[in-house]
């Protein structure tokens, strides 16, 4: 039985989604104990092609909106709890497990994010000092720290 939906929302991904999507199906998490919904908001290039041997589901909605992406993947999971990965995005090898741990005892969760090695220092920087505020707000027992989507 799955215990957590892992939605992957795209448009036009193309050159990110095998990377994405090969990394979330090699987890520390059993495969079993999870699935891979897609939400393709009407992608004009090869996003869905690349994705079906992937993912569990790919449910393709109309409107484009990052937003209604995730809610129309969110509906289409079959699991009542749901992380989200954004398309471009690799996930450490115990993403899914900790998000499940993660998600247990809570209402809603969020975490730091980090650059990849091929990003520039200027953007390493960045994302070293965007997840250094983060995990002050929460020692600050303040947890409120605005998200954003690139």
């Amino acid at each position: 039985m799955k215990k957590i939906s892992v939605v992957v929302p795209t448009l036009n991904e193309e050159e990110f989604i095998e990377r994405c999507l090969t990394n979330l199906n090699n987890q520390t998490l059993l495969r079993k104990e999870y699935e891979i919904v897609v939400s393709d908001s009407s992608s004009t290039d090869s996003t869905i092609e690349k994705a079906k041997p992937l993912a569990d589901k790919i449910t393709v909605c109309k409107k484009v909106s990052a937003g209604f992406g995730k809610n129309h993947g969110a509906k289409a999971a079959s699991t009542p709890l749901i992380v989200f990965v954004d398309a471009d995005t690799m996930a450490s090898k115990t993403f899914v497990e900790g998000a499940l741990e993660a998600l247990k005892d809570a209402v809603a969760a969020t975490g730091p994010i980090s650059a990849l090695e091929k990003d520039s220092i200027r953007i390493r920087l960045f994302y070293k000092w965007w997840s250094l505020q983060s995990r002050l707000t929460v020692a600050l027992h303040y947890p409120i720290f605005p998200g954003f989507n690139f």
